[in-house]
């Protein structure tokens, strides 16, 4: 069976009608969404940075100990000597 040129035209306008409703229905999801997708990136972003914060605080925590246990070996020789020499003067 063949269209006429009349069908053809209305069959075209409910296609062309159809595709700008799927459209306007797209753009709204995208609209509703959108705050949404920003979110997920801004807290991708933010959880980096967490990461690279975290990894600082325990680089400068490492390194302060570091400092530090030389300093607790001197004072455990000083102790000891104190003991020792302490121990010889009172024979």
């Amino acid at each position: 069976m063949a269209w006429s040129w009349a069908q053809k035209q209305a069959y075209s306008n409910q296609l062309d009608m159809e595709l700008a409703q799927l459209r306007r229905e797209n753009q709204m999801l995208i609209q509703r969404h959108r705050d949404l997708i920003n979110k997920s990136w801004v807290h991708k972003w933010e959880k980096h940075i967490r990461e690279k914060k975290m990894i600082a605080r325990m680089e400068r925590e490492q390194i302060i100990w570091r400092d530090r246990i030389p300093l607790f070996g001197v004072f455990m020789h000083f102790c000891l000597l104190s003991t020792v020499f302490a121990l010889a003067w009172n024979k």
